[in-house]
Parts: structure tokens; sequence; C-alpha cells
């Protein structure tokens, strides 16, 4: 094996490690997560750099079945990863801070899929390539005295990570971030780095193990049989996704969700609420020639919202839940406590967009909510705007 390949090999492993890191944002927060997602982006560009030559015969080749199926993989995957990289960018406080570019809820549903869709595809793409990179491995080990055995083992520890990636997708739903059913993600922060590693190489196992299959189906079958094959592998897909969706959705589970998050609330806010409010406190929302007053906490999240006054704002709707807002200044995360269970007229900060909320119903509990403050009197104003609004916030006389 030449250096050159030994280098593809470091620069790939180094990649999938990575994805694994940005995609659990729990273990990171915000700051690591944005320069993992750098890191990423450099190996993106050196993995590349690297397979130049595939960019040089693409067209001098014939174009079987299969060639087909991997440039519409890899073309799919680098939609998807430059969507999730112009989307992380909009977003970014700490590694891109000095664009002072802020998009609201249409670059976070952006950033939701297309980062789901680059694993999935990223995956597969690993695929197609799986069993090149396992005759390597098999020739490696071939003069060992358990060649066999460890080739019988990691074929049979294979095929149980794809069965628990089916697990994973399941428990994961991770329909609900491809195709945009969910209008966010709630992270496990309780589940150890080590658990959450597993599952995530599994459900990688999956779809690994769909684009090796996808390979094979490509090799031995006529194309118009190849359009039905993948054809019913998506309904297939889209079936599994609707009817999942469907059944979250029925008047029980909702009402049963709404009762949990209502007793959820209850109990959270007396744990996230301890500090004391003070008149130096009192703000004042002006939205046109209406006004309404909310106390701020004592925390440095909502000093650093102090410090921003007067500014102004344009809030929207987001879920039919909450009115957020981006500032031009990020906020200050570290020091105020996390965790909250938003009831109605609560002001909170979300840590991985640092978006302003003023919530109008009552929400999950989630650790990346900052409380801030509590609108007092007025909040009828703020749900009452159907279209984005202009507000400005000052300090209370």
């Amino acid at each position: 094996m030449n250096r050159k390949v030994q280098l593809r090999l470091l620069i790939d492993f180094l990649m999938i490690l990575c994805s694994l890191f940005v995609m659990g944002y729990q273990y990171t927060e915000v700051f690591l997560h944005e320069w993992l997602g750098v890191c990423f982006f450099v190996l993106f560009l050196l993995h590349n750099i690297l397979n130049i030559s595939w960019y040089k015969v693409i067209w001098k080749t014939k174009w079987t079945k299969t060639k087909i199926l991997s440039v519409t993989i890899n073309i799919l995957l680098l939609i998807a990863f430059l969507t999730a990289v112009l989307s992380g960018i909009l977003m970014s406080n700490y590694a891109f801070p000095f664009l002072n570019i802020h998009f609201a809820a249409l670059t976070r549903k952006l950033h939701l899929t297309s980062t789901a869709w680059c694993f999935v595809f990223m995956s597969l793409h690993l695929g197609m390539h799986w069993e090149s990179i396992f005759q390597m491995f098999k020739r490696k080990i071939s003069k060992g005295k358990f060649a066999d055995f460890l080739v019988t083992f990691s074929q049979t520890l294979g095929y149980m990570l794809v069965l628990y990636g089916v697990y994973v997708f399941f428990e994961r739903k991770l329909w609900n971030e491809l195709f945009l059913l969910v209008e966010f993600v709630f992270l496990n922060y309780q589940e150890f780095l080590f658990v959450y590693m597993i599952k995530q190489i599994a459900m990688m196992s999956l779809f690994t193990w769909i684009g090796l299959m996808l390979k094979k189906i490509s090799e031995i079958i006529g194309g118009n049989d190849m359009k039905k094959v993948i054809g019913s592998f998506m309904m297939f897909l889209l079936l599994v996704c609707g009817c999942s969706a469907q059944k979250e959705t029925t008047p029980d589970k909702k009402e049963s969700k709404k009762a949990e998050v209502k007793e959820e609330v209850k109990e959270k806010n007396e744990e996230m609420k301890p500090e004391e409010k003070t008149e130096s406190n009192r703000i004042r929302l002006k939205v046109g020639d209406q006004e309404i007053y909310a106390t701020l906490l004592d925390n440095p999240t909502a000093d650093s919202l102090k410090a921003m006054l007067p500014v102004t704002m344009t809030f929207e709707d987001f879920n039919n839940t909450e009115k957020i807002a981006y500032p031009k200044t990020p906020f200050t995360l570290e020091g105020t406590k996390k965790g909250a269970a938003p009831a109605e007229g609560d002001i909170l900060v979300y840590a991985p967009w640092g978006n302003l909320s003023i919530f109008y119903h009552e929400y999950n509990y989630t650790d990346d909510l900052l409380a801030i403050g509590h609108i007092d009197e007025g909040l009828d104003i703020l749900t009452s705007q159907t279209e984005d609004f202009k507000v400005t916030i000052e300090l209370s006389e």
C-alpha cells in the first residue's frame, strides 16, 4: 500500500470520525460544533483533491449503470454538503462571526435536513466502495494466523451493526429530519458518548449496506429493471415515513403528549427560575405604537441582551409556538443555567442558533434553551402579528 493510498484512508477515517462528532451536538456545544464543521469541510476538500483523478476520467470511461448510480450519489452528496456548509456559515456565532449574517427559520430547516441527507449520501457513497475497502482489509490480514477468523468475525459484526442500524433508524426517526417533518431535533443529553457512537456507526452501517446492495443490483440487472428497483426502494422509504408521521399525529398521541408537556413545564419552570427579578431588569418592547412590558432574569445571557439596548429586531413566527429574532450581536451563553420548558410568555435564547425566542405556547423541555425573562403584560400584541414585524426593545423607565 503506497503512501497516497494510506493518506486517502487516513483522511477518510478522520472525515467519518469528524462527522460523528459534528452530528453529536449535545457533546460538543456550539463553539466546538462549529469548528468541527470547519474541520469536516477541510477534510472533504482534501478527500476530493486526493481523488482528483476520478474527475479527470469521468467523461472518458463508459457510462455503465453502476457509474451512473455512483455519479448520482456523489452529486446529491455534494449538494447536501454544500447546503449544510452554507446554512451553517449563515448561522455561525463563533467560526465566522465577522460575517454578521443571520437568517431565521428557513436556514435552520435547511441545515437540519441537509446534514441528515449528507449523512445518508456519505454512507451510500461508502457502500459503493465497500468491496474495495474490504478486499484491502483481507489482503492486509491474509498472512496472519487468525486471518479466516478475523474475516468471519468482521462480516458477522458488520451484519449485526446493519440490523441494529435498522432499529436505530426507527428509534431516531431520521425521516423526520430528512423530510422536514419536525422543526427541532431534541437531543439526548443523558446518553453516554459511547452509546451514541455505536448507534451512529450502526445507522451508517445500514446505509453503507444499502449502497453496497444498490451497486450489486446495478451490476446484474438491466437499465429498466434498475429504475424499477430504485423507484420501489424510494416508494417504500416514503411509505414508511408517511405511515410513521401519520401514526405520530393521531389525536390520542397528541393529547397524551400535550398532557406530558404541561406537567413537565410545571416541574421544570420551578427549577429554571431561581434568580430574583429586580426593577432594573424591566424592559419595554415597542411594536408600532403598542407597548409590551417584561422582566429579565439576573444571569449573563439576560445581561448581554441588556447591553444591546436599545435595539430593534425583526421577529417572525416559528412553529406556531414562538416569535423569534436574530440579534446582530451574539448572546453570552456561558454562566447561564441551561435547560427550560417554556411556558406562555417566557423569553429565552436558543443556544445552537443564537436566536431570541418569545414563546406564546408551552413547549417541551430542552437543554438547549436558556431562560432570560418573562412577558408581564401585552403578550397578545405579539401573538396578533401574522407577518414579520419589527420590535424595538429598551429599558423601561
